[in-house]
């Protein structure tokens, strides 16, 4: 059997931004791995929202969703506005493993700065405190 390619195939290659984002959850996967972190799941999505990384800690027992930017410099304000850690929590609950289901979700910022080879890495842990 032998295919034939008449034409040029285009090669999908995502942008610079994007791959830096890529390359940022990366980064910050490597982190929180390094502090005992196992990932769940990754780039999940429920309905419009999107969580980079849900991660389970098995010793202390805590579930993390995890929020990853990557700025070139350290920006002014914050780059996660209240409303989107609701919608990033809301997400996570919905996207736990079944046994993790009773596990309460705890929403962190992971912002990344700097060159990627040797970035600054900077957790805003309990950004988000869903109203009981």
């Amino acid at each position: 059997y032998r295919l034939v390619v008449d034409s040029v195939v285009d090669i999908f290659l995502p942008s610079k931004r994007r791959w830096a984002g890529y390359l940022a959850e990366a980064k910050a996967l490597m982190y929180y791995q390094q502090l005992g972190y196992i990932l769940c799941l990754q780039n999940g999505r429920h309905f419009r929202a999107e969580v980079d990384l849900l991660l389970w800690h098995p010793r202390e027992r805590h579930l993390v969703a995890v929020e990853v930017k990557f700025r070139s410099q350290a920006p002014e304000i914050l780059p996660l506005t209240l409303r989107q850690a609701r919608r990033i929590y809301r997400a996570a609950c919905a996207l736990r493993p079944l046994p993790l289901k009773d596990k309460e979700v705890e929403v962190q910022l992971c912002l990344i700065t700097g060159r990627l080879e040797s970035p600054q890495i900077q957790v805003f842990a309990e950004f988000y405190t869903p109203w009981e």
